[in-house]
């Protein structure tokens, strides 16, 4: 995101989709076929313009090879024309309002250096991926150019004939690094001028002279409930309104907030609908209240009859929960899950947390299903795109390709979710959201632990920090490093790859 461009920017602040490649938009009123409108100076690092043809190509590439992570963003699309050398025409087979922010968002590609690829077929496919393809040799049209490649890193240039703003810098290296301590250590050293860092690596940072810049980010984190846990005496259990709005009650968001991400974090955020041109804010978790949470038990059924300190209901069901995790989540989240046990023994409820390994958790969730609850860190796209989290049709005991680790099903979901697919307009789209959010919340899908804020820390001599909430290397050309006044700022990085970046831009 450092070297392309998308048809459409993500607003930095609001994830809305701004002009980018594309200067408008428009959807045809039955939502099947979507007009881009293309900038007419823009051009690729090698001089050349950028056209409707490179889109197009783009676009089918990203649907069809059979090496395509976008695959999904782009299924819907049933052709794309270029009318002209700035008129960009998509088909689709069914609208599809979120492909503006989620599809045309992505990476476009230069025809002339990707067409002969594609037209060759490989074992029978279609594909730009090649054996010792390099990284060297990518033509962008964006503010950087790569100008070497080592194996952990790359090194960027300034590309003064940018369309827009160019760089700040006259270069950029983004480093890539594995190891926390490591990427620490560069800081600290002087070797990284800027680092996205969790709140669980400032904890030894506090004595370093430095800037901290912290804004709100596109992370949800929550644990879902299990409504078919077959190691139950009854399955549906936590279909249980009083148990599921009674553990909800007992969570204590304060003290994990304080102690775990040091206020870095909306705790009492709702859903995982965290983009902010799609969050409703009005919904609040609640703050906590055990003896409200052991009253709500008691009016629904919840006793210790057998004295253990452990709740049972009518059916033989015992409140002694099982929750999985991913053992390599983010340690903010397991730190959070080990504090939920002391905070549900005072209702007396047990839960016991089982940090599990990829493969391991996957057989668990997909196939035995023995768990109560389980839990995520979930980095959102642009527009809503968690339908399969929890639309039943994406049941994952019924759909192999589905999701909804938990069997939720609440119609007003289910319909809201259709409202979402048919709209094209964003107050249409908003208005679908909100009906997500709102039924999710009512008929609670899990228990949600809010969204932390994204941390960047720089060193003194960078003195301001442009934010983006979608990808803080979308906008990494407008970082700032001088001896000039500080500029007012908030960083938000979104997605979080394997090898996490840092980066040092110099002056």
């Amino acid at each position: 995101m450092s070297v392309f461009e998308g048809l459409v920017r993500i607003d930095a602040e609001t994830m809305d989709a701004r002009p980018g490649l594309a200067t408008s938009w428009q959807w045809s009123e039955d939502g099947l076929t979507l007009t881009f409108n293309l900038r007419d100076d823009a051009v690729w690092h090698d001089g050349t313009a950028f056209t409707a043809a490179d889109a197009a190509l783009t676009c089918m590439i990203y649907r069809d090879d059979y090496d395509s992570a976008l695959a999904g963003l782009f299924a819907l699309v049933d052709a794309a024309e270029a009318v002209d050398n700035t008129t960009l025409v998509l088909s689709f087979a069914a609208p599809d309002g979120a492909f503006v922010y989620n599809a045309a968002s992505m990476p476009m590609l230069q025809a002339a250096m990707y067409q002969p690829l594609w037209d060759e077929f490989v074992a029978g496919e279609k594909t730009i991926s090649r054996p010792g393809a390099s990284i060297a040799n990518w033509i962008g049209t964006g503010p950087w150019q790569v100008s070497a490649i080592e194996t952990d890193r790359v090194e960027l240039a300034r590309f003064n004939e940018y369309w827009d703003t160019p760089a700040f810098t006259d270069t950029l290296t983004l480093i890539a690094e594995d190891d926390s301590a490591a990427r620490l250590d560069g800081w600290k050293n002087g070797d990284v001028d800027v680092l996205p860092v969790s709140a669980s690596e400032l904890a030894g940072m506090w004595n370093e002279r430095g800037n901290l810049f912290v804004a709100p980010s596109a992370t949800a984190m929550f644990a879902a409930f299990n409504f078919h846990n077959p190691a139950n005496a009854t399955s549906t259990m936590m279909v249980d309104q009083s148990l599921r709005a009674a553990l909800t009650m007992a969570v204590d968001r304060e003290r994990y907030s304080n102690d775990i991400f040091f206020g870095f974090i909306d705790e009492l955020a709702v859903g995982t609908i965290a983009q902010p041109w799609l969050h409703d804010s009005s919904l609040r978790s609640p703050e906590r209240d055990v003896e409200g949470a052991r009253a709500m038990l008691a009016a629904g059924g919840w006793y210790d009859i057998d004295g253990d300190g452990l709740l049972e209901d009518a059916y033989g069901n015992k409140t002694d929960l099982f929750m999985i995790v991913r053992i390599n989540e983010r340690p903010e989240l397991l730190a959070l899950l080990t504090g939920l046990q002391a905070d549900w023994a005072e209702i007396g409820v047990r839960l016991s947390i089982q940090p599990l390994f990829d493969d391991v958790f996957d057989v668990r969730w997909t196939q035995g299903r023995e768990y109560d609850l389980i839990a995520y860190s979930l980095v959102n796209y642009p527009a809503f795109n968690e339908f399969d989290l929890y639309g039943s049709l994406w049941d994952i005991r019924s759909n192999t390709r589905g999701w909804n680790p938990g069997g939720y099903y609440n119609a007003g979901v289910d319909a809201a979710i259709q409202e979402w697919f048919a709209a094209t307009d964003p107050d249409a789209m908003k208005a679908a959201a909100a009906a997500i959010q709102y039924g999710v919340n009512e008929d609670l899908f899990g228990i949600w632990f809010g969204f932390p804020h994204d941390l960047v820390l720089t060193r003194e001599d960078v003195q301001g920090f442009n934010p983006d909430i979608f990808l803080y290397s979308q906008n990494s050309h407008r970082w700032w490093r001088g001896q000039g006044a500080p500029i007012v700022a908030t960083p938000v990085p979104a997605a979080t790859p394997n090898a996490s970046p840092v980066a040092s831009p110099e002056s």
